[in-house]
Order: C-alpha cells, then structure tokens, then sequence
C-alpha cells in the first residue's frame, strides 16, 4: 500500500509540473542583443527563439523554415521596430497574427534618437544655423544628381533611429518591459521573472558605471565607424564619433560619400 501511494504521489506531481510547464509562454525575439536580455528575464524557466543570428544584418534577412515554424507558434515576440527590420512586420502580420507583439521602440519610455545625416554628421547642425538666420549658399553645379532611390532613400532617414538598445537606459526600461509582459502571460512563474529582471538590472548599472570609468580614462577619442549605428552609446557615455561611411540603415555608401 505505501508504494502504491508513493507512485501515486509521484504520478500527480509530474502531471502538476507537466501543467506548470505548459503555461510557460513560446517567447520569440528578433535580434541577439534583445534575446540576451530575454533569456536573462526567463532564465530557468525557458528559453526563447532567436529569429535572426548574430552574424546576419537585421535590415534585410529571409526567415529560415525552423525561424518560420517558432514564428509561427509564438505567443510573445519582442522586436525592436520596423525600422531595424522592415521585412519582418509582415511576417509579424502572416506568421504570428495570434501572437503579442511588443515594439520596444515604441515603448513611451525608450530614449529615442532621429538618424543622423551627410558623412560626417552635419547635416542636422546646418539645417539649424539655416532656422537661425544664417545664409549658406551653395554651388548648383556641385551638388550630384540624385536619382528616384536616393531621394526615397534619403527620406526614409527623416525617422527614428532603431539602434536603441546600445544605450544600456534602454536596456533597463526593456528588461522591466519584458518582465510585465512575461508575468501576465505566465503568473505561475512571476515571482522568477521579476527576480531575474532585478538581477539584469543590476549587472546592466555595474557594467554602465565601468564602462564610463574606461571612456572617461581615454580622454576624448577621435575615430569615425563604418556603420552609423552607434549614436545611442555615443551619446550615453558623452563621446561622439566623427562621422561613418556607411549610413544607419547599411546601404551601399555612394562614391561622394566614401
């Protein structure tokens, strides 16, 4: 009799474990930093999919049949914007239409940059002497011809940023974003969610308060990057690169750029 209880306990525990289980929400993340801060909110409860490798280019990439299928049956998709990934916002709409999905960028919260312009960032700075008073005349015959995909190139740089999460401030609203949405789709498991997003926290102000310390012992650094993605973690620690080569969405840069 006393084994047979045993096997009966040990039955109804695993069904209990197996329903707990099953609550658990299929978590899918577009892009590797993202998912980082996701597994670290869902440690030791689930893992989610990542949608795009590391060493892919969020701005143009087709799904594989396997990040299709963990598209298909997400519950949850944390995506940084349409912006970083245009593609994905219909598949957004024809995979996972039964799925919640949650633009960080769009969060209230996020600290949020517009594009930067020209090659070395002077677009902005010339448009405002302009408001101001200030004439600055220009030769016609120095200006190149655009054709029809530079100038809708060109206009699509009048948004936002989307290379947020290079700020670590965005990182912080993020995890606490990630943490709500996580405990409402699996309150079983809220007290773990929280716990973790506290710990993120923490790790994320000591790794913010050591880089400073690093930037602040190499003075004030003169360099240009080849992709204009990094303003955000420019403007977070108070250094500025001079200018890119490339432009923030990782288009071809024009011969007069170069």
């Amino acid at each position: 009799m006393p084994q047979k209880i045993t096997a009966l306990t040990l039955t109804c525990l695993g069904l209990v474990a197996a329903d707990i289980h099953a609550t658990v929400p299929n978590v899918a993340v577009d892009i590797a930093p993202v998912h980082s801060l996701v597994s670290q909110v869902m440690d030791g409860v689930g893992q989610p999919d990542l949608l795009i490798p590391a060493s892919a280019s969020p701005h143009e990439y087709s799904l594989r049949p396997s990040q299709a299928k963990a598209l298909s049956e997400a519950n949850v998709v944390f995506w940084v914007s349409e912006a970083l990934t245009p593609w994905l916002e219909k598949a957004l709409d024809n995979i996972a239409h039964s799925a919640q999905k949650i633009e960080l960028l769009e969060l209230k919260e996020s600290v949020t940059y517009e594009y930067r312009e020209g090659a070395t960032f002077e677009s902005h700075e010339h448009h405002d002497n302009e408001e101001h008073g200030s004439e600055k005349k220009h030769n016609i015959e120095e200006v190149p011809h655009k054709d029809e995909h530079q100038q809708v190139h060109e206009d699509a740089h009048d948004e936002l940023d989307p290379h947020a999460w290079l700020d670590p401030q965005n990182a912080k609203i993020w995890l606490a974003q990630i943490a709500r949405i996580l405990v409402k789709s699996d309150p079983e498991n809220a007290t773990i969610y929280a716990e973790n997003a506290a710990k993120a926290t923490i790790k994320l102000d000591t790794l913010m308060h050591a880089t400073q310390s690093r930037i602040n012992a190499a003075g004030k650094p003169k360099f240009i990057v080849f992709h204009d993605a990094y303003q955000y973690f420019e403007k977070r620690f108070g250094i500025s690169a001079t200018g890119s080569i490339s432009v923030g969405d990782a288009q071809d840069p024009s011969p007069a750029r170069i």
